[in-house]
């Protein structure tokens, strides 16, 4: 239906302000543009999203459109397309950090147990002093990984809180950990000798 229809004209009071032209052209094409974002993102909600940042540009956009080039379907497509790829590209970027933050934890947590040798104490208490500086929230999930040995997994359960919460607190607190200890230990080296030594 959105294909064989010419939408040149309504995006043309679209560009004059009118919003019910785009009303109308969302009415139209919005079921085409949505499957597109679901195939790239696979996920309703991104999809969703993706969908109505293409509107919201066609809108911004619509006085330079240029239908000797696309059609306004073709022209919505690609819209929506670089939205959904631009949702994708934040999305690994920030399963990456997630990632980068789990990575973190092993880091910060010391070689040897905390209290197995006669350097523990103080391990405990550079340790201790870092997550004193921290949230509640943050605290506690870092807690229970550092000292506990708990996985992010284990953490979201012991806490019943969902496990991207308990990730973006970690990722939140383990930030701010290492600002602490670089503050004081001059370098991610220096964090590694200190808590290992």
């Amino acid at each position: 239906m959105s294909e064989r229809r010419d939408w040149t004209r309504v995006v043309a009071r679209m560009a004059g302000g009118e919003q019910a032209a785009l009303a109308e052209l969302y009415d139209g094409t919005n079921s085409l543009l949505y499957g597109t974002a679901l195939r790239y993102l696979g996920d309703p909600a991104d999809a969703e999203e993706a969908v109505l940042d293409a509107y919201l540009q066609a809108w911004r956009t619509a006085a330079r459109f240029d239908a000797s080039r696309a059609s306004v379907v073709t022209w919505l497509l690609m819209l929506v397309r670089s939205r959904s790829l631009d949702r994708l590209r934040a999305r690994v970027a920030r399963e990456r950090v997630e990632t980068a933050g789990l990575e973190g934890v092993e880091e910060l947590r010391p070689a040897r147990d905390l209290g197995s040798d006669k350097g523990a104490a103080e391990r405990r208490r550079v340790m201790e002093d870092a997550l004193a500086a921290l949230p509640t929230a943050q605290r506690e999930v870092l807690r229970l990984a550092l000292f506990s040995g708990l996985s992010q997994s284990e953490v979201a359960v012991q806490l019943t809180t969902p496990l991207g919460t308990v990730k973006t607190r970690m990722r939140q607190g383990l930030i701010r950990v290492r600002d602490h200890l670089k503050a004081r230990f001059g370098s991610d080296e220096a964090i590694r000798v200190q808590l290992s030594a």
